[in-house]
């Protein structure tokens, strides 16, 4: 198990070697303090270090810290996660081509792909 931290620019992952404890000292915390405000019959409060590796086991991120950024994950079970790809827009140009909608261009025929660019301006 690797556990990594989210670096403070949101997109990054660090490892956490040396004070994996103290992270993970941090999320109980969390959840205790989470146990105090959260009256739901459906959550299920983590409480001890077992449970929390479990947790992140299962490809789950976890909050540690009160920072919007503050968040752990175990490595080895991320790269097995699904990446989420958003759908992209396409739309259909005047040339019969259907192209990204960023891509479609303008010409003096009407819209176009850029490989119809040159045949259809004038």
């Amino acid at each position: 198990m690797n556990i990594q931290r989210k670096l403070s620019n949101g997109t990054m992952w660090a490892d956490t070697k040396e004070f994996t404890d103290k992270y993970i000292d941090g999320a109980l915390a969390k959840e205790a303090e989470a146990k105090l405000f959260i009256r739901s019959p459906k959550r299920e409060f983590l409480v001890s270090k077992a449970e929390i590796l479990d947790y992140l086991a299962s490809g789950k991120t976890l909050k540690y810290g009160d920072d919007w950024y503050a968040e752990l994950r175990d490595a080895d079970a991320a790269k097995w996660q699904p990446k989420l790809r958003t759908a992209q827009a396409m739309t259909r140009c005047e040339c019969g081509h259907d192209v990204p909608a960023g891509t479609a261009m303008s010409s003096s025929r009407g819209t176009c792909c850029p490989g119809c660019y040159d045949r259809m301006s004038d």
